[in-house]
């Protein structure tokens, strides 16, 4: 119930700021990139993500800047001789407090810092032994918990008056993602990106 209610805030929350942004500068554009990701319990494994972004500026040096983002996601994991490999995919909603440094008239270093909340959609769990061979196969959200909250933070490199980003980020669930009750220790998800926002500059004229 509680996770609900800090859910709903959360929309909420956002979307008096998207109302309010029809008043200041904003654009929307592209995100996209190479996603390292895994579980306090596990290893890392690979995937990528992509989705959309929101520039919301409130003064020079302000924004907010909201992604809805498609993450490929999971982690690695030894039991005894065998090797568990898990996918999971997330709908991703980062929503951070955008700050821009300005380095010359166009470019700035930005740092991003902020909440996000995500959604598991789909992804499967595979159990394999030394050579490969898959012993057993089910669904990834069987054993996971599809909710997850935490932390996002990042810094980039933004061009073209904020048009173009390329970007590192980091973000670290605050949500124990694992729902079986024998799994004693907690397991929580966390990232790392390598990516980019390209800006569709559809209001551009009012920057």
């Amino acid at each position: 119930m509680f996770r609900k209610r800090l859910t709903m805030r959360f929309i909420f929350i956002l979307t008096s700021l998207l109302l309010a942004s029809l008043n200041v500068f904003s654009q929307m554009g592209v995100s996209f990139g190479y996603n390292a990701s895994g579980e306090t319990t596990g290893s890392t494994i690979d995937g990528l993500y992509a989705g959309l972004f929101y520039d919301l500026k409130f003064s020079r040096k302000i924004y907010l800047q909201p992604h809805l983002l498609f993450t490929m996601s999971g982690s690695k994991f030894k039991e005894d001789e065998n090797k568990v490999i898990q996918h999971a995919n997330y709908m991703e909603f980062p929503i951070p407090l955008s700050l821009r440094f300005p380095i010359n008239e166009k470019d700035h270093f930005v740092l991003n810092l902020g909440p996000y909340i995500a959604y598991g959609v789909g992804g499967k769990t595979e159990k394999q032994d030394s050579n490969y061979n898959v012993l057993q196969s089910f669904q990834t959200f069987n054993i996971l918990r599809r909710f997850d909250s935490g932390i996002y933070t990042s810094i980039a490199y933004a061009n073209k008056n904020n048009s173009n980003y390329f970007f590192i980020s980091y973000k670290h669930g605050l949500m124990n993602t694992n729902r079986l009750p024998n799994i004693i220790e907690n397991g929580h998800n966390w990232s790392i990106r390598i990516g980019f926002n390209i800006s569709f500059n559809i209001l551009d004229g009012m920057n």
